[in-house]
């Protein structure tokens, strides 16, 4: 039994929502995401391979809608670099107020204490 993959239409509106998720860069809102746009990635795929030899054929309003996909697919991969960016940065401040710095000049690395969570 085959699916109709979503219309780009509903595609663009996925990565739209994704794209506001990511104004506040939480590592969920991080990993939400990034599974939304490898699902959009999959849906895209599958469209296009559905579509066949009808691309060359399409209007204008379907060809506006992949311009507007294009645009918030590149949109949403800047904000997930970027919040992964900001992540790692505050990572590597909290190393070096905590740890301080290795002799050649790197921020020592931080380390965590181990911990064993056991649940009977």
């Amino acid at each position: 039994m085959s699916t109709e993959p979503p219309s780009a239409k509903e595609l663009v509106s996925r990565l739209e929502q994704a794209s506001r998720r990511m104004l506040e860069p939480t590592p969920e809102a991080i990993e939400q995401v990034a599974r939304e746009l490898e699902s959009v990635e999959s849906c895209l795929r599958q469209r296009l391979g559905a579509a066949g030899d009808a691309l060359p054929g399409l209007g204008g309003a379907e060809l506006r809608l992949l311009r507007e996909l294009r645009r918030q697919t590149r949109r949403a991969a800047v904000l997930l670099e970027n919040a992964a960016a900001l992540r790692l940065g505050w990572a590597r401040l909290l190393s070096v107020m905590t740890a301080g710095y290795t002799p050649q000049g790197e921020p020592a690395p931080l380390e965590t204490p181990a911990s064993l969570i056991v649940e009977g």
